[in-house]
């Protein structure tokens, strides 16, 4: 028999719900909740993936009140004998840890500031290295055909 869902209003759908079972701690965690069919293939028509949620206190659940409809299920490719499969992937948020660092020290070689405009400048300046002549009314212009 496929269990009915967790209300009145959900009684025709199967509900999935995942709990945490520990006294340690609270958690962080995404989870996912795919319908496989006969051969153990995610359907992808029933896959859901959740955002990052906090698990609190033994018990606490998150999921979905309306996964798939009674009646889809039972005519879907996942029933095999009256049963069927669901992958559920986990994925569990470690906390950042974070700690404070000594400031770097200065660089013992100053490097100048850059000038690379200054030096693209002079090149169409004095055309040195020009490959390209462009001829416009009698008028002869040198250029580059790219820089490197």
């Amino acid at each position: 028999r496929i269990p009915v869902g967790q209300s009145t209003e959900c009684r025709e759908y199967l509900s999935l719900y995942l709990f945490l079972d520990s006294f340690a701690r609270d958690g962080k965690a995404t989870y996912s909740f795919k319908l496989l069919d006969k051969n153990g293939r995610p359907l992808l028509l029933n896959s859901i993936a959740s955002p990052i949620r906090t698990f609190k206190l033994r018990g606490t659940g998150w999921g979905y009140p309306m996964f798939i409809k009674s009646k889809d299920l039972k005519a879907s490719e996942s029933l095999r004998d009256d049963s069927f499969s669901i992958r559920c992937i986990v994925t569990v948020m470690k906390p950042i840890c974070s700690k404070e660092t000594p400031a770097m020290p200065k660089p013992s070689v100053e490097v100048p500031p850059g000038d690379l405009h200054q030096h693209l400048g002079d090149l169409l300046k004095n055309m040195d290295g020009a490959d390209v002549t462009f001829d416009v009314r009698q008028e002869r212009f040198s250029a580059h055909k790219c820089f490197h």
